[in-house]
């Protein structure tokens, strides 16, 4: 059986939450129905981002990065969680922290090239931010605890 804290649950959730938010930004390309649940006005639209000349990096879609990166976000949280090795959790922070510099430019490039922002995408990135600052409080206190530190010695 695998003993979890509220850090493992809480790392769980928030890539569990932006792999459905990936997904769910996929739907939207292939169902442009759907776009229109996050569509508010032409500031605030899924759909306008979906449109523009952005939503690709070369043949593939934006969202296939996403999806991706959480999939194997999620692949490295099992291995942290089977195993408890702290390789698992540094790798599953390198990802997390490529994905929040990748959210960055997304977001930038939403605000000032595209002049519209997408709920679902944003939505993406907090949960990135969300597995990056878990990920790193944990390797913090994996450290602290190899360390000595914090074990209450005077």
């Amino acid at each position: 059986m695998i003993k979890t804290s509220v850090a493992d649950r809480l790392l769980l959730l928030c890539i569990m939450a932006g792999l459905a938010l990936s997904v769910y930004s996929a739907l939207e390309t292939l169902l442009p129905g759907l776009q229109d649940a996050c569509s508010v006005n032409d500031v605030i639209s899924c759909r306008v981002v979906n449109e523009s000349p952005y939503s690709h990096l070369g043949p593939l879609p934006v969202w296939t990065f996403g999806v991706g990166g959480f999939v194997l976000l999620l692949a490295l949280d099992v291995l942290f969680l089977w195993t408890r090795e702290s390789r698992w959790l540094t790798d599953l922070f390198m990802l997390a922290g490529l994905g929040l510099i990748i959210s960055v430019i997304l977001t930038l490039v939403e605000i000032f090239l595209i002049a519209a922002i997408c709920p679902v995408c944003v939505a993406s990135y907090v949960a990135d931010l969300g597995v990056f600052l878990v990920a790193w409080r944990t390797r913090l206190g994996i450290s602290k605890h190899q360390t000595g530190e914090g074990a209450g010695t005077a």
